[in-house]
Order: structure tokens, then sequence, then C-alpha cells
């Protein structure tokens, strides 16, 4: 898949494969991707200057070989998240409430009025459980992964030698990892679909050494 780059309203570059059509997803995958309909019905519906929310195979950001879990395009109206955070249900709900919230406020990070937008976007969220639980605690049902700091951003592994060193052709069609040697033949796109199936395998654990809140 060709990779097709655009800007983001604070200026950076984004490289996107081709969008995902949810009929594409894994069961597992789509299980977790229709729970957005439970959240946009919770802070009633979509933002007003956003017509869809659409997966990418991969979102790569600001031209480094990193997973983007996902971002809110205003200007395009749309809110993309990457496909490699559908496999657990507390990082897609997490990212997809951050990004509606980079919608509803049109600020970026770190500033206030994404910080304010963000707290509603939490009461909201908040609000709807204790309505859908009758406000009686001994209904809910905790997260299993509390103590779990999620990841924003985290740099593409090589599958053979675990280093995130890589040498790339100028649109990403060709990778070799500087330190074992190993070819991706099928260039960033395959690089992506290995680390899916490395975090499947092994956990996000093998991301320690990177991994940020979000």
């Amino acid at each position: 898949m060709k990779p097709q780059v655009k800007t983001t309203a604070d200026g950076n570059t984004i490289v996107e494969n081709s969008y995902v059509d949810p009929s594409m997803l894994t069961k597992a995958e789509y299980d977790v991707w229709k729970l957005k309909d439970i959240v946009l019905k919770c802070i009633g519906g979509l933002p007003a200057n956003i017509d869809d929310i659409r997966i990418a195979e991969v979102i790569r950001y600001k031209n480094d070989n990193t997973l983007t879990q996902g971002i809110c395009r205003w200007s395009e109206r749309e809110i993309i998240i990457s496909r490699s955070i559908l496999y657990r249900k507390e990082m897609f709900l997490g990212v997809l409430a951050h990004e509606l919230a980079h919608a509803k406020s049109e600020a970026m990070d770190l500033t206030k009025e994404f910080e304010d937008e963000l707290t509603n976007m939490l009461g909201y969220l908040a609000f709807s459980l204790c309505e859908a639980c009758h406000n009686k605690v001994k209904k809910v049902t905790p997260a299993k992964s509390l103590d779990y700091s999620a990841f924003a951003y985290a740099k593409c592994l090589c599958p053979q030698c675990l280093s995130s060193n890589f040498h790339t052709n100028e649109d990403k069609t060709y990778v070799r990892c500087n330190k074992c040697g190993t070819e991706f033949l099928g260039g960033y796109t395959e690089l992506v679909d290995l680390n899916r199936k490395l975090v499947a395998e092994r956990g996000l654990g093998i991301f320690q050494n990177q991994l940020n809140l979000i």
C-alpha cells in the first residue's frame, strides 16, 4: 500500500497507509471497534466538526518509525485510529476519548482548551457509567489492567533482534534492520504488522523502555 502524506493542523507531517474498512477486521478487533458507538452515545454523538472515525493500517507521525495510536484532523473532519490498538479495549477507548476531546476543543495537547475538554469528556463518560450501573458500585466491573501505563508512541522493533534502529528508503517501502541486517521487503507496513504480532505473542513488555503516557 502506497503511503499517503498529509499535513496536520499543528504543521507536522502524518504518513498513513490506506484506510481499513471495518469488514476487514478480525472478529476480536471488530468487537473492540464497535465499542465506539457506546462512547459516542455517552457524549451525544460525533462532534459537529467530525464526519467520520476511520481506521488506518498504519499511522506514522513526524516522519519517524513510530506507531501512532490516533490523530484528530478536524480540518479534514475525521478522526483516524490505528488498527494496532484494536487488540485491547482500554487502549482503544482511551485513545478515542483523547481524540474526541481534540475535536471538540480544536486544540492541541498541553493547552488549557484541550485539558478543559478532556475533563468534560471524562465527566460525560463517568456520568454515563453511573447511570448504566444505576449508581450501584457493586455492579461495576473494574478494568483488568488499571496499573498499566499506555504508550502513545512506540518505535517499531525488529522481530529478530528487537532493535529499533532501521534504514529505510524515501517512501518507506523498504526497511532494513541496522543491527542484524534483516530486510523487510514489504516496507514499513510489513514491519508494523510484525510488531502487532509481537505484541499479541509477547505482550507490551518488549516496548518497556519506550513507554510514555498518553
